[in-house]
């Protein structure tokens, strides 16, 4: 008899063979191929008596020992992470104006810009809140309506921030989320200097598809505009293609990954990833044309496999990974701040009005209904999510639907979790057969560890 239990969090990808299968542990992120005597084992670990079968298994974290409590430690660790201060993760939206005019764009409510006045309040605002705190990082997103409308207001932002965090000695990191129609060379200059360090623009398709979805005010070409953009400047700054995909739009997968890979030569020099068009208003015009998250994960399977297929990198692949939360929008110290100064909990609520949890002239202790929701969020009141294998990875998923009364979804691509561990795989091998050196623990007799991260608790 052994002090040692299975772990709640053992996901079975494959069988490999008869006396090998691959293994995943979403608690610790251990990805392991098995030989038959370490899976019986696992399988009959209250029986086994072999210290070295034992040993092996619990390094990887497939077994732990009897009084530890996974889901307890989920549960804590997602409320010591929402509460504390570590990173004040801040979206800002310089202008909710915009030169396109998108048919399945959510964001029909209050247009305008951010005035001098307000940006200087903003500033006092994130000044006095770190100063006051006990924070290691600024996280930063520039958001819109269109943000490169109000690059000015960033880039003078920005020079205050960055300064800012260097004499208080935490991280800054900043990102944007443009349309591209205004990401030329000077502007993509001025992002550089900004220290943002990651730009995501959205391409729906090839030239027809996409200019009759993201549609131009002015009613010109966006999609040769966008394009000319990234290939003119994904040499000084990160960009990240983001595709949208629905019913209207699924066979231009294949052509969009052809076209900015091979065609247009952007292997290797731009990230690229497909996301389902959601229904997040119970209005939506368009929720016939969208796919469920779970059938959207048939599609990313296949995307995910075709992008391997053509560029062999893992880097454009998601890693399931361990999260600590669902969403930042149900911690303490994430905002979203639009033109006028509110603060709300999360993107989809910008500028409606109802969704206000504060503004930047009040005191940091909002006490409102709609900050409640967020702050109050509770996975532990979910007893599907706590049973679920997948819980580390998902964390009970996106929080706006349950607390917009749509119930609980699964972040889609929990659902598409083995495809892409089996892709990493599939890696693992062809670099293994051209002698590829993994810097992985690679033992002859034990777990084969093709992806280890570091153990936490």
């Amino acid at each position: 008899m052994n002090n040692y239990k299975s772990s709640n969090y053992n996901i079975f990808i494959d069988k490999l063979s008869e006396n090998k299968s691959l293994i995943f542990n979403s608690y610790f992120d251990s990805y392991v191929v098995l030989d038959e005597q370490h899976m019986d084992a696992l399988n009959n670990i209250s029986i086994c008596d072999d210290e070295k079968i034992i040993a092996d298994l619990s390094s990887q974290g497939l077994i732990i020992k009897k009084d530890f409590y996974e889901l307890n430690n989920i549960l804590i660790n997602e409320r010591i992470n929402k509460y504390r201060d570590g990173t004040l993760i801040l979206t800002i939206a310089p202008s909710m104006e915009c030169n396109m005019d998108c048919p399945y764009c959510y964001e029909s409510r209050k247009r305008g810009v951010m005035s001098l006045e307000t940006e200087e309040k903003l500033f006092n605002w994130i000044e006095n809140i770190i100063k006051n705190g006990n924070f290691k990082s600024l996280s930063v997103t520039w958001y819109g309506g269109e943000p490169l409308l109000k690059i000015d207001t960033i880039e003078r932002l920005s020079n205050k921030l960055i300064p800012l965090c260097a004499d208080e000695k935490i991280n800054y990191f900043s990102s944007i989320v443009t349309n591209g129609i205004l990401l030329n060379r000077e502007n993509s200059v001025i992002l550089k200097n900004c220290k943002i360090q990651f730009v995501q623009v959205t391409i729906d398709g090839l030239k027809d598809e996409h200019n009759k979805r993201r549609l131009l005010k002015s009613n010109g070409d966006s999609f040769t505009t966008i394009i000319n953009n990234i290939k003119e400047n994904c040499d000084i700054i990160n960009i990240n293609v983001r595709s949208n995909i629905d019913k209207e739009n699924i066979d231009e997968i294949d052509k969009l990954i052809d076209y900015l890979f091979i065609e247009q030569g952007l292997m290797n020099k731009i990230g690229l990833y497909f996301a389902p068009v959601t229904d997040i208003t119970k209005g939506c015009l368009f929720s016939d044309t969208c796919y469920s998250f779970k059938e959207f994960s048939e599609i990313e399977n296949y995307a995910s496999q075709r992008i391997y297929d053509v560029t062999r990198d893992m880097k454009y692949l998601f890693y399931p990974s361990r999260r600590v939360m669902s969403c930042g929008a149900v911690s303490l110290n994430y905002f979203v701040i639009d033109h006028m100064g509110n603060l709300y909990k999360c993107w989809n609520n910008i500028c409606v009005e109802d969704k206000i949890v504060g503004n930047i002239n009040d005191k940091m202790n909002f006490i409102n209904e709609e900050n409640y929701k967020w702050l109050s969020y509770n996975l532990s009141d979910n007893d599907k999510c706590k049973e679920c294998e997948y819980l580390p990875l998902c964390m009970g998923g996106c929080p706006y639907f349950p607390i917009n009364g749509f119930g609980n979804q699964c972040d889609h691509r929990i659902y598409s979790c083995k495809n892409y561990l089996r892709l990493y795989y599939q890696n693992y091998l062809r670099q293994k057969e051209s002698n590829y050196n993994l810097n992985r623990l690679i033992t002859e007799e034990g777990p084969e560890t093709i992806i280890k991260l570091p153990l936490s608790v």
